[in-house]
């Protein structure tokens, strides 16, 4: 015989089944959800990893604040350097636009220009990277 507790129990399972059918099925949802988000984090979490290692990351960076084609050769040519590459980030400039006429500035101002994106050397682009 079943006590009490669960003879209401089954006995409300039954008498509101629509009820039972939608909180079972908000459950499977549910666990499947959390299962799709933990398997997702786990493959992206492998195949990030081998892909950044495969596109050979920097494992130096280096800020000077002006450098030429010969510095860029000479950090090349050091020991343990397997390729080196010069590259300009982006700039800012600030420059005068408007009218001058004479030593007198007629109707001028002073503007900033900032620049971004990546701007190789002439003679690094060529090298590339290695396979």
């Amino acid at each position: 015989m079943l006590r009490p507790r669960w003879r209401k129990m089954l006995r409300d399972l039954g008498h509101h089944k629509t009820r039972t059918a939608i909180v079972v099925l908000s459950i499977a949802v549910g666990v499947f959800a959390v299962g799709m988000i933990l398997s997702t984090q786990l493959m992206l979490s492998e195949d990030l990893g081998a892909s950044y290692r495969a596109s050979y990351p920097a494992s130096a960076s280096l800020y000077p604040d002006s450098f030429d084609d010969e510095l860029v050769d000479t950090v090349r040519h050091m020991e343990g350097v397997r390729e080196a590459e010069g590259r300009v980030d982006g700039a800012s400039l600030r420059m005068q636009v408007g009218r001058t006429s004479g030593a007198t500035c007629a109707s001028t101002s002073w503007a900033t220009m900032t620049t971004s994106g990546s701007t190789r050397s002439p003679r690094s682009a060529a090298h590339g990277r290695p396979p």
